[in-house]
């Protein structure tokens, strides 16, 4: 029975990944369920963990748990693998030699079945990762002393095969648990911990240089611990390690973490980085291997990345040097002489620091500063004094062709180029304009560019007047303008070089114009809706309207309105969701005016907008104002949305298979109707014009095309009806909701309205032994307006006397849940 039950595939596996969240509403569902599967493998992990029977003629239950996980696991492909992920941990448990011996058959294939497991990225909301539970089983297995060096050697060896980064769930970051020196999840000795690192970086060092640069971080993570629920592995150990016992893995690792870079400048940078937390003889061996290196046989390149490593992590002590943590003074004197022996002697390299990650470069403008909160305007003056400097020094020594070069080994091209430009030194437009702007090097573009935005921000736009421009190409000048901040005259610039030029601007533009001028917006949003990017022009009118630019009605519409041409593409959808705020601004502002009588506001258009950006309109800042207003004032409008979700049967027959357009259609009808609650009739003092409404229905009748069509509308109509206001004399509904309802009442509508008032309560706290008292006294409300309603109002009455019985019942549910302390949620 075990076999059959857990031997089962999960047909949910045959869908594609995207959709296996789904797979109970297609129909890919087990045979067998989970608490029978979950039985059976607790079963077999008590026989597993049980003691060998004394008597030799009494068959042995773990050698039949044995039997049944070999059968279950051995040569399989990844879908049994996958369809056992929620018991692995205790299949491990049963018999660790025949689990593990299953691993290690199936990774000596050419193509393994587990690594399968790996490449799945489950939805976060909907599915789970595939592998994560054959890790728990191997971090369980790793408790026991008998298997930790082949449940090591399996996580090294998969995460080899799969390359995965550590983060989440990995094989590395469990043999990061299993290996923590101050808190090791296993109760193996720490001798033989150490032994077994050994052992493993040599088949898999680059699996152990990982490990060990986060074995050796200064802050380590710690995650959830597994240990074994059925098997007395974890019995002897404390949760804590002695002192000796943490200092001699620390010093065995770092010495092993110094053996395994070698001399390899890429190894002994990321040495670097973890340096503060390496032992004093780590810290020495270290050193002393990089003063072994003769510079003169590295990579320049690689020189200097060492040297920024080792100044990165002086400059950070010293900034700090007043807390506990910063290393002393000597400690950083040694520091800066190994950094000096392996840094290149030109002045390129040595400056080259400066021009990259402000807070880092920070640090050593800042050193020794006890607050936090430094003047940034000195700061930025030192930092500008120290980069002009720098300029200086490697123009005086190597000339332009330095100043180049700095820019093409600087983390930052952009900060050269700003330099540069804050320099101002005759010649420097004539070597940099125009032919950088186009440069195939990629970091001297950037220069350019940013040097452009200095010069025009110093000199002003009349500095851009002084440049030959009409002996540049098209693609120069398209660059040019791209570096200047958006604005009339650099829009003209690119005007006056064609149609083809000026449509490449504007779908390359990143920048938002500033201008405060009703006009400048009107144009910048304009252009960038019609290449393409509707919803970056969205962004645009957002931000002129943050700065009280009153935008053009017209504009809005064009600009919402071409959101409907490109939001079928994957990009747009992202870019839709960007400018969520921004787009429930504009139809704000566009139902103001029309509530404003505007004349260039039309009602059909706005409803339109609403419509396709339903989704986005969600009360933060506004709602469907004007499709609400429509259903309320055309019953027509109201059942031509209830045609879209109940389409006949010859409509049916037609469409065998919705388009992706008219089933965004669909939901957005759905959604539409969901947030509709005003009652058809109302009035501005919130009252329900009685005749209004009964005439409203009435259409409403005639027009529905079909019986699914009528059933949906009454239940429509019964839920907007549970947000009718109540009588004068304190009774609900409304009298106006009343007579209709007795009119046009039907079981569907009588549905609705039950079913919309028990949803209007949402949700609700109290105390965890409260009991039923809230609900108790919306049953009696309930009660009170159904018998105030029964002669006049019979179909009225027996709707609200079934809410009132449904909150009586929750009412005696909720005491006895109280009063037995079985209470474990706020509801």
């Amino acid at each position: 029975m075990a076999l059959e039950v857990l031997g089962e595939t999960d047909s949910a596996l045959d869908l594609p990944e995207e959709d296996r969240w789904q797979a109970s509403a297609v129909g890919k569902v087990r045979q067998f369920s989970g608490l029978l599967r979950a039985g059976l493998a607790e079963s077999l992990a008590l026989l597993g963990a049980r003691p060998p029977e004394k008597n030799h003629l009494t068959r042995d239950p773990r050698g039949q748990a044995r039997h049944i996980v070999k059968s279950l696991l051995y040569g399989k492909d990844w879908k049994t693998w996958a369809s056992l992920k929620w018991q692995l941990t205790l299949l491990a448990e049963s018999s660790p030699d025949e689990f593990l011996t299953a691993l290690e058959n199936d990774l000596t294939k050419r193509s393994p079945a587990v690594t399968r497991l790996f490449e799945s990225v489950s939805s976060p909301l909907f599915g789970s990762n595939l592998h994560v539970d054959l890790l728990f089983a191997l971090d369980i297995l790793a408790w026991d002393p008998r298997s930790l060096s082949r449940a090591s050697r399996l996580l090294a060896q998969i995460q080899q095969a799969t390359g995965m980064m550590n983060s989440g769930n990995s094989p590395l970051r469990t043999l990061q648990h299993i290996f923590m020196p101050w808190y090791p999840q296993t109760t193996v000795p720490v001798e033989d911990r150490v032994t077994l690192l050994y052992s493993l970086a040599k088949s898999y060092p680059d699996v152990v240089w990982k490990l060990l640069l986060e074995l050796l971080k200064h802050h380590p993570s710690l995650d959830l611990i597994c240990r074994p629920s059925y098997q007395n592995w974890a019995l002897d150990w404390t949760g804590s390690v002695t002192r000796g016992d943490a200092v001699f893995q620390l010093d065995a690792t770092s010495n092993l973490m110094v053996e395994l870079a070698g001399k390899d400048p890429a190894r002994l940078k990321d040495a670097i980085r973890t340096f503060e937390s390496l032992p004093e003889s780590g810290r020495t061996r270290l050193l002393d291997r990089i003063t072994e290196l003769v510079p003169s046989e590295l990579i320049h390149e690689d020189r200097r990345a060492l040297a920024e490593a080792i100044r990165e992590k002086v400059n950070r002590h010293r900034r700090f040097e007043h807390t506990d943590w910063a290393m002393k003074e000597d400690v950083l004197k040694r520091l800066d002489q190994v950094r000096e022996h392996i840094e290149p002697e030109d002045l390129v390299s040595r400056n080259g620091w400066l021009f990259g990650d402000y807070w880092k470069i920070r640090d050593e403008i800042a050193r020794g500063k006890v607050s936090l909160d430094e003047d940034e305007t000195v700061v930025t003056k030192q930092l500008e004094e120290m980069r002009g400097a720098a300029l200086k020094a490697v123009r005086e020594e190597r000339g332009w062709d330095g100043v180049l070069a700095l820019a093409e080994i600087a983390e930052s091209p952009g900060d050269v180029g700003l330099t540069v430009g804050i320099s101002d030194a005759a010649g420097d437009d004539a070597r940099i304009l125009p032919a950088l702007l186009v440069s195939p090097v990629k970091k001297l573009a950037q220069f350019a560019k940013v040097f452009v935005a200095a010069k025009r921000h110093i000199k002003g736009p009349e500095w851009t007047g002084q440049l030959k421009m009409d002996e540049w190409s098209d693609a120069e000048s398209l660059e040019f303008a791209l570096a200047l901040p958006p604005e009339r005259t650099v829009w003209d610039i690119v005007a006056k070089r064609g149609v083809k030029t000026e449509e490449e601007y504007w779908k390359k533009l990143r920048d938002l114009c500033l201008s405060r001028e009703a006009g400048d917006i009107s144009r910048a949003a304009r252009m960038i809706a019609r290449t393409g990017r509707p919803f970056f022009a969205v962004r645009q009118l957002g931000l002129a309207r943050n700065r009280n630019v009153k935008l053009d009605t017209a504009v809005i519409f064009d600009v919402l309105e071409s959101g409907h041409k490109v939001l079928a593409e994957p990009e747009q959808q992202k870019a839709m969701s960007d400018v969520h705020h921004d787009v429930g601004i504009l139809v704000q502002m566009l139902q103001q005016r029309l509530e404003a009588t505007e004349a260039d506001v039309d009602i059909n258009r706005l409803a339109s907008i609403e419509m396709f950006y339903l989704e986005l309109l969600d009360g933060h800042p506004t709602t469907a104002k004007t499709l609400h207003q429509l259903l309320e004032q055309k019953p027509e409008f109201f059942v031509e949305l209830i045609a879209i979700l109940t389409p006949g049967d010859d409509e049916r027959k037609e469409r065998a298979e919705l388009s992706e357009r008219d089933r965004m259609r669909a939901m957005n009808v759905y959604r539409l109707l969901h947030s509709w609650q005003r009652v058809p009739g109302s009035r501005p003092d919130g009252s329900i014009g009685g005749e209004s409404l009964r005439n409203w229905l009435r259409s409403v009748q005639k027009l529905a095309k079909n019986e699914s069509g009528r059933t949906m509308s009454d239940l429509k109509i019964g839920a907007v009806f549970a947000y009718a206001p109540k009588e004068s004399d304190g009774s609900w509904p409304c009298i106006a909701v009343r007579d209709a309802i007795e009119e046009f009442g039907s079981e569907a509508l009588a549905e609705g309205f039950e079913v919309g008032i028990m949803n209007m309560r949402g949700a609700y706290f109290k105390a965890l032994d409260e009991g039923g008292h809230q609900e108790r006294a919306i049953a009696q409300d309930f009660h009170r307006w159904a018998e105030a309603s029964r002669i006049e109002w019979p179909k009225t009455a027996t709707s609200l006397q079934r809410v009132g019985d449904h909150y009586e019942a929750y009412a005696r549910r909720e005491d006895a849940e109280g009063e037995s302390g079985l209470r474990t949620r706020i509801g």
